[in-house]
């Protein structure tokens, strides 16, 4: 369990920069991705939206919040899928850079969710009790 709150907690900073920067500095963070200057205010509003959601992970990883984590993986799935229509539709291919680093993120946590074997133990070796 361990390795996926790693995971949520490399999300939420990767959330949180990503927010911040959409809502501070947009037309530097989309000229990273090679996407036009933005000229209206919702690149903004969606930098707070993706800030929120970025603390709301972090308040996941700080009350190891099990649950949370599953759910992360469901909406991150649902990203990848909207992100990737987008692109495909008639929004800006780097919309699939986006999609590609949710979906790393949601094999990420979904892998580390899962229960690991206990190691069998061996019956032939001898007790130190």
């Amino acid at each position: 369990m361990r390795n996926a709150r790693f995971s949520v907690l490399v999300w939420a900073i990767y959330e949180l920069v990503i927010g911040v920067g959409l809502f501070l500095i947009p037309t530097q963070v989309t000229q990273i991705v090679g996407i036009d200057d933005p000229q209206e205010v919702w690149v903004r509003v969606l930098g707070l939206i993706v800030v929120l959601i970025g603390v709301y992970f972090l308040g996941a990883v700080l009350n190891n919040s099990t649950w949370m984590y599953q759910y992360t993986v469901f909406g991150r799935v649902i990203a990848v899928i909207g992100l990737t229509y987008l692109a495909i539709l008639d929004g800006p291919w780097q919309l699939s850079l986006f999609a590609a680093t949710d979906a790393v993120g949601a094999v990420w946590t979904y892998l580390a969710l899962r229960p690991r074997p206990e190691p069998a133990l061996d019956p032939t070796s001898e007790s130190t009790t």
